[in-house]
């Protein structure tokens, strides 16, 4: 996210449209809609290393997607979490895409209710159709 960077993508659409591009380290509205106005493909927010600088980074995808969808912005938005909760806060702001740790991935498969109904099912099944894998199979 430069100057440079902007004017480099906006030359290469202009050459090259079918050449896919992404534009990194975004950290505010008005350069996310640079980012779009110069024909970027990607505009990857670096929400993560913004938790380190403010409380609310999700706060920044919301307004950047109400721009692009008021004026047909084809540019996808790329947030960067760095917790498990940022995916669902990213998602429901308006992001396309959330990278994230592994790990961090992982623990979206765990919560104590989905576990708790899990066992449940599986208990309900044992009752009624025992060790079988599929009823009458």
């Amino acid at each position: 996210m430069t100057m440079a960077g902007i004017q480099a993508v906006h030359e290469l659409k202009r050459e090259k449209p079918g050449i896919p591009l992404a534009v990194t380290a975004v950290s505010t509205v008005a350069q996310a809609v640079t980012v779009a106005k110069a024909g970027a493909d990607v505009c990857a927010i670096f929400n993560g290393p913004l938790d380190l600088e403010q409380d609310e980074p999700v706060q920044i995808v919301g307004p950047v997607r109400a721009i692009y969808d008021r004026h047909g912005y084809k540019t996808s938005i790329l947030s960067a979490g760095r917790f498990p909760r940022s995916f669902g806060e990213y998602a429901a702001a308006g992001t396309d895409m959330v990278t994230m740790r592994f790990d961090f991935l992982t623990k979206l498969f765990e919560h104590a209710f989905t576990d708790k109904r899990l066992l449940g099912f599986a208990q309900d099944w044992q009752k009624v159709f025992g060790n079988q894998t599929w009823p009458g199979a």
